[in-house]
């Protein structure tokens, strides 16, 4: 939630007043944060550990943070962010994309 409003989409800065409009961008937002998870997840075994001072360790950068980096890569190219978007839909059970090339 906190990726959705201020730690990574900034939605509520968009103010949008129109309903419709709301519910388009909540949805588009929440694909790109589902679809940044899970490329993140891919990266999940080769992040660096940083070690604090009390011992804990944690990732060096979240989950989100490491997929929302390459979307954000891969956005300037829209040819390129489409197919990454239909493969990411292609490998669904139910997907009405799995005949997309």
């Amino acid at each position: 939630f906190r990726h959705l409003k201020s730690n990574g989409f900034h939605l509520e800065d968009i103010n949008l007043k129109d309903e419709d409009k709301n519910k388009l961008m909540l949805t588009l937002v929440a694909t790109a944060y589902i679809l940044a998870i899970r490329k993140g997840l891919e990266y999940q075994g080769r992040m660096p550990i940083k070690q604090y001072s009390n011992g804990t360790q944690w990732a060096a950068e979240s989950i989100f943070r490491r997929g929302i980096a390459f979307m954000t890569t891969i956005c300037y190219d829209f040819a390129e962010f489409i197919t990454f978007v239909l493969k990411a839909l292609k490998g669904r059970k139910n997907s009405v994309f799995k005949n997309v090339q």
